[in-house]
């Protein structure tokens, strides 16, 4: 014996409603990936960084690039770091 199952045919509203869902989706995903680039981006902060290390330190302070990475721990990297002396005349570091 075999039986038929008649399944009922999607109307059109709910085709709407899926297209509707996978937009916003998709503009979340498109959204949240932007703010993400741009907070975990750390040349946008490179004032403000420079600013706090300068005031704690009492020394001028710079550096070339900064990057983050995510591994088994987050991880920052800045490289050409240079403190100089008080006077600003020589390398401290």
């Amino acid at each position: 014996m075999f039986y038929t199952v008649s399944m009922k045919k999607p109307s059109r509203n709910s085709y709407r409603y899926l297209v509707i869902a996978l937009a916003i989706l998709l503009l979340l995903a498109g959204g949240g990936a932007f703010v993400l680039n741009k907070l975990l981006h750390l040349d946008s902060y490179k004032d403000q960084i420079l600013t706090e290390l300068q005031k704690s330190l009492n020394r001028t302070v710079t550096y070339d690039k900064g990057t983050i990475s995510h591994g088994f721990t987050p991880s920052f990297t800045f490289s050409g770091v240079v403190v100089l002396e008080k006077d600003g005349a020589a390398n401290f570091v």
